[in-house]
């Protein structure tokens, strides 16, 4: 350790003695040392010297700005943003200020904050940093295929109880996602994002049933004509229709900037359905049989008795589905709360939900953060559900993150992402599980792969003739998702 070095940490551990024994320490002094340590680029030391300053109640403009370049050069911005803001208290317009809280906003993602600050920008800073007046922001593209294992896996399922005359079972298979969405900003503090996402799913409807009847066992010839025989019979038939669920979702998002790091907004996804229904047709008809024949008289003696009879018909069926609520965002540097309200109609059934999100950075960067989610849902006719999601993000590379997700309950009808994302469809989906890799390949770009895996629940239904009611039974299956996401910036 050469001198210089030695000189600045001892001048760190006296200030740190002085303010663990509460002595005054003088601002000449204080401001010599933080300068020298900023000038030295000893920013550890600058770090430690600031706080034990802060502590003896001296706070200035230089300070701030010295212990937020230090952190900023730390790869702390979190922590180097509420230092700047400090700064513009003692000098509100003062460019050098400004600028590192743009930057600073800019690297911790918090792009909304950075738009509104340009307010306060000089048209001569705007230059210097490049910033043009744009509406669009960027836009984003993404298409996925979802494989699943559930038609392989339950397609042989039996669907009748030993009484039951009739089952019925539905089968989604394999889906095919698309999305593409635009963000768009007013006067730097007002958003709005617009996408629209094409969902196809494959699906089967398959029924089982038994038909109740006669059948003629054998014709004996008689000197007077011939006799016919008959035995009940049941007959079983397995029948399988082969369709497709097409989905159109359009969804909007409006936030407004306000002051002090709050904002809020509104939200809504308008979801179009549309499928065939395969409709299932059961009544009992009258058919009629020869029980004898009379040679002498040349006539046939007939009968009549009943039979099952079960038709299918095909009709197309579309409906809306729709989620709208509003969100209300709090961001304390390291700390961003979200919480958001929402209702919804989907399947037939009201739907209320209430969200809160925790976003955090532990290291005051962007290197490990965590995003907790806790849901409360209701639905009609049905008791509350909770639900957790948690997600941990590491960077492993300068350009490229890793993510680690994990949704816990039953989220079917359930929103995430402020309605962005919506499980609407006819199953339950008891947990997913995902990775993600986001890389960012340049200014503009930024590309995610993400894979999410999910496990299932379905239903199918054995209809009880005793209590002329369906019994509902379930089965499990497994989903694999993989999604590929271009954002482009403008």
């Amino acid at each position: 350790m050469n001198l210089k070095k030695l000189f600045f940490v001892l001048m760190v551990l006296l200030l740190q003695a002085a303010a663990e024994a509460q002595q005054p320490l003088n601002f000449k002094t204080a401001d010599s040392l933080t300068y020298a340590l900023y000038t030295g680029q000893q920013w550890d030391s600058l770090v430690r010297a600031g706080k034990a300053v802060l502590h003896n109640d001296i706070d200035y403009y230089y300070l701030r700005m010295r212990l937020g370049i230090a952190r900023y050069m730390q790869n702390k911005t979190f922590f180097a943003t509420n230092h700047f803001k400090k700064a513009l208290k003692f000098s509100k317009d003062d460019p050098a200020a400004l600028s590192y809280l743009y930057n600073s906003y800019l690297l911790t993602g918090n792009v909304t904050e950075a738009k509104k600050l340009t307010r306060r920008f000089t048209p001569s800073l705007k230059k210097k940093l490049g910033i043009k007046p744009e509406i669009l922001e960027n836009i984003d593209v993404s298409s996925g295929y979802k494989f699943s294992n559930n038609y392989d896996k339950n397609r042989n399922i039996y669907l009748m109880g030993n009484d039951s005359i009739m089952g019925k079972q539905l089968l989604l298979k394999d889906q095919k996602y698309g999305h593409f969405g635009a963000s768009l900003r007013f006067f730097n503090t007002l958003s709005l994002y617009l996408g629209y996402d094409y969902l196809s799913v494959d699906k089967t409807n398959r029924f089982q049933y038994r038909e109740f009847g006669l059948k003629r066992d054998s014709t004996v010839q008689q000197s007077w004509g011939y006799q016919n025989y008959f035995s009940d019979t049941v007959a079983q038939y397995d029948v399988s229709f082969d369709t497709k669920i097409l989905q159109n979702n359009f969804y909007f998002n409006i936030g407004y900037q306000m002051n002090n790091g709050w904002s809020a907004g509104v939200f809504a996804n308008l979801i179009y359905l549309k499928s065939q229904k395969v409709n299932q047709e059961y009544r009992l008809i009258t058919k009629t049989d020869t029980a004898y024949y009379l040679a002498s008289e040349d006539r046939y003696e007939t009968f009549d008795y009943p039979q099952d009879y079960y038709g299918f018909t095909m009709v197309n069926a579309s409906f809306f589905n729709f989620i709208a609520g509003i969100w209300l965002q709090k961001n304390w540097d390291v700390i961003k709360l979200n919480a958001e309200i929402s209702l919804g109609n989907l399947n037939g059934y009201k739907q209320q939900q209430v969200s809160a999100e925790l976003l955090y950075y532990p290291f005051g960067n962007t290197n490990l953060y965590g995003i907790s989610r806790i849901t409360v849902f209701g639905e009609q006719k049905s008791p509350a559900r909770w639900l957790g999601a948690q997600t941990v993000g590491i960077k492993l590379f300068p350009k490229l993150w890793v993510e680690a997700a994990y949704r816990q309950g039953d989220f079917s009808n359930v929103q995430f992402s402020k309605g962005f994302v919506v499980y609407n469809l006819p199953e339950k989906v008891n947990f997913l599980a995902g990775i993600n890799l986001l890389f960012y390949a340049g200014k503009h770009a930024n590309i995610n792969l993400r894979y999410q895996y999910f496990d299932i629940e379905g239903k199918y239904a054995t209809f009880d003739k005793e209590n002329n009611e369906d019994i509902s039974e379930s089965f499990n299956y497994q989903s694999n998702n993989i999604i590929l996401e271009l954002i482009w910036k403008f």
